[in-house]
């Protein structure tokens, strides 16, 4: 600790030639704190409450993915249980990685603080796997490319989020909230509030651009979410129920079944 501030080191997590490191953890909270290496983290389970000093808490949950450069002072916490993964790379070798990439060093400097990364379903599944074997590997050089395609795979995805999009500037805002684990739960009704548009323009004009209503596209993310939860984890289909906000295991059991062909259950047994 110097000057009352929390600098956590890298030997604390990692060994002087490890250059990247990564673990899940849950339940944590921290106080405003920095690093002496990058990070970089995002949500497998519940919500976390994480801001940087001096700006707005950001709520993220399934999905959502920070970046965190060395020096820059944050904090996070959770009144629900979580779980994230955790990605910390040396400072050095995370410069030298994006020195192949033009500019990127200087946009994740620049936007680290305000672009929150959003994984889908198969981006999540990829990444977890690719972290899986990770950890498997034994062979220097093989770890070291698994950990490369994961930093160049996040990488590419902050890469992109940077770069304007030909998408009108009130279907990016719907499909922004839409993606927000909030809005999947509080519904259509939170969003038109939040735009300051009726719920029936919201729902026209959200079917004209995406040829679905905002109901089937809050649905598709519970289904994925679902389907997550069973392939990757031990939760029970309450647990999961919980986390993607629905009440009732019956209307689960009738919408995954309708879209996979397949109840929860017989859908867990079959991928085990």
């Amino acid at each position: 600790m110097y000057d009352d501030k929390i600098i956590l080191p890298q030997e604390r997590f990692m060994g002087k030639t490890t250059k990247i490191f990564t673990q899940t953890n849950s339940g944590l909270t921290h106080k405003a704190h920095s690093h002496d290496f990058y990070e970089i983290f995002y949500i497998i389970q519940g919500e976390l409450k994480h801001s940087f000093k001096n700006l707005p808490v950001q709520i993220l949950s399934f999905g959502d993915c920070v970046f965190i450069p060395p020096e820059v002072e944050h904090s996070f916490r959770s009144n629900t249980n979580y779980r994230k993964r955790d990605i910390l790379i040396d400072k050095i070798f995370f410069q030298q990685v994006c020195e192949l990439i033009p500019n990127s060093l200087k946009m994740v400097e620049k936007g680290f603080s305000t672009h929150i990364l959003h994984f889908n379903i198969e981006e999540l599944t990829a990444l977890e796997t690719l972290f899986k074997n990770f950890h498997q590997e034994t062979d220097v050089p093989a770890r070291t490319a698994l950990g490369l395609t994961a930093i160049f795979t996040l990488l590419n995805k902050f890469l992109k989020m940077n770069l304007k999009q030909n998408i009108p500037p009130l279907l990016n805002k719907i499909i922004e909230k839409l993606d927000h684990q909030k809005y999947v739960s509080d519904g259509i009704t939170a969003i038109s509030k939040d735009l300051n548009y009726t719920p029936q323009y919201l729902c026209h004009y959200f079917k004209k651009h995406m040829g679905i209503t905002m109901t089937e596209y809050l649905n598709n993310k519970k289904l994925t979410q679902i389907e997550f939860y069973l392939t990757n984890t031990n939760l029970s289909l309450r647990e999961i129920a919980d986390c993607v906000h629905i009440e009732s295991l019956s209307y689960i059991n009738k919408i995954f079944t309708k879209q996979f062909g397949i109840t929860p259950k017989k859908y867990r047994d079959k991928k085990r």
